[in-house]
């Protein structure tokens, strides 16, 4: 190999290290243009991750979300059931140590909808008296449920207007 570097002519030699240094210097910006878009995708798999895979992991797994400030007289329990990508719930509130009682008897769901990879849902819920109201669904960066009830039902709900609910 030395002896092919000593036969070529200077300028040969010249371009020949020309070239190698634009391709070098080519791959380096390459690398350079690759290191965000690396660094960017966990953030970007994370913000991608499904509602329902962040409130109910598995398929066919329910989670049971409790207020986390309700007080002392109140509670407000959400429970989520995922299957694919269809997600139902339902919720029970009471009020003045149960004197007041919001809750389901039977297996119907307070409310259902399906996942289509949203952080947060508008959903229509009805109370445990038959009367429809819509709420928002989201989970903050802390990882607790967001209730908000952006139309109250015409008649009786005992459900918070707002609370934030953590994993039982």
């Amino acid at each position: 190999m030395a002896c092919k570097e000593k036969c070529l002519s200077a300028s040969t030699r010249t371009l020949l290290t020309s070239r190698l240094l634009r391709n070098r210097y080519r791959a380096v910006c390459a690398v350079k243009l690759l290191i965000p878009l690396i660094l960017l995708f966990p953030l970007v798999s994370f913000a991608a991750e499904s509602f329902s895979e962040r409130i109910a992991p598995r398929e066919n797994y329910t989670t049971t979300w409790a207020w986390e400030s309700g007080g002392r007289y109140s509670s407000f329990i959400i429970k989520i059931k995922r299957s694919g990508n269809l997600i139902t719930g339902n919720y029970c509130a009471n009020i003045d140590s149960g004197s007041k009682i919001d809750c389901f008897k039977n297996s119907k769901p307070s409310f259902k909808f399906m996942d289509t990879g949203k952080a947060s849902y508008i959903i229509k819920f009805m109370s445990g008296h038959g009367f429809y109201g819509k709420a928002i669904l989201d989970i903050n960066k802390d990882q607790k449920l967001i209730w908000k009830i952006i139309k109250l039902p015409k008649g009786k709900c005992y459900a918070p207007k707002q609370a934030i609910l953590i994993t039982l």
